[in-house]
C-alpha cells in the first residue's frame, strides 16, 4: 500500500490513485499507510468510480488524508521520538516537492 501511494507521487496517474485507493480499502483504513493512499486517491478530479458522472473531492480533502498519514507515522514506537519524526517527515516531503527522492534512513536506536 506504502508502494502504491509512493508510485502516485512519483507518477500521479489516475490509475495510480486508483490503485492506491483500492489498497486502503482492502487494508482497512487503519494505518499511516492506507491513509497516505486515500490522499492520494483525494487528489483526483472524481471520487465516483471511472464510468459514474464525477464527483469531485473537496479541496482540504487531501491535505486532511496526508496529516493523518503523518501523525499516524510519527506516533507508532517510542512517544520520545514523535517530535524528531515529524521534522524528519517534513523534510522528506520538501524534498520529494523539489524533485528529490524524499528518502529517509532507517532510525537507529
Amino acid at each position: 500500500m506504502r508502494e502504491a501511494a509512493e508510485e502516485w507521487v512519483r507518477k500521479p496517474t489516475d490509475v495510480h490513485r486508483r490503485t492506491a485507493m483500492k489498497e486502503a480499502e482492502t487494508a482497512g483504513f487503519d494505518s499511516a499507510e492506507a491513509w497516505a493512499a486515500v490522499g492520494a486517491f483525494w487528489s483526483g478530479d472524481s471520487m465516483a468510480p471511472p464510468e459514474a458522472p464525477k464527483v469531485p473531492p473537496q479541496p482540504h480533502f487531501t491535505g486532511l488524508a496526508v496529516a493523518g498519514s503523518v501523525a499516524l507515522a510519527a506516533a507508532r514506537g517510542p512517544a520520545v521520538r514523535r517530535e524528531g519524526r515529524l521534522l524528519h517527515f517534513l523534510a522528506s516531503a520538501k524534498d520529494i516537492a523539489v524533485g528529490g527522492a524524499g528518502r529517509l534512513e532507517a532510525e537507529t536506536d
